[in-house]
């Protein structure tokens, strides 16, 4: 992506879309430059949280709500249907992804929880 001929877009823009697309998924060290820009971790994090929710292979989830914070996120549903097992174990796995080194923080609040 970084070095694709996109016409339209900047050497920068191409060079941001393709830390994006390498940091959709597995581990944030690789795109740490990328991480270093407020808006752009913003939009990495929201890619990855796409990610995982297509990874289910379902209609879009309803009652997820993300609240965004100056550098945290929290993730909540509204009931306890609104996300499958496979989901939220994904999700915890990305929790835990941003808890190393990143400057980003992301919480779920589990169903379980949410409904209380």
């Amino acid at each position: 992506m970084a070095h694709a001929d996109a016409p339209g877009f900047s050497q920068d823009q191409q060079r941001h879309l393709g830390a994006l697309v390498l940091g959709q998924r597995g581990g944030l060290r690789k795109v740490e430059p990328t991480l270093a820009h407020p808006d752009r971790r913003w939009q990495l994090l929201c890619l990855r949280l796409a990610a995982i929710t297509c990874h289910a292979r379902a209609d879009a989830p309803a009652g997820w709500r993300l609240k965004r914070g100056p550098n945290a996120a929290e993730l909540r549903f509204d009931t306890a249907g609104a996300v499958d097992l496979r989901t939220l174990h994904l999700l915890r796995e990305e929790v835990l992804a941003w808890q190393r080194g990143s400057a980003l923080g992301l919480s779920v609040c589990e169903p379980e929880t949410a409904a209380a």
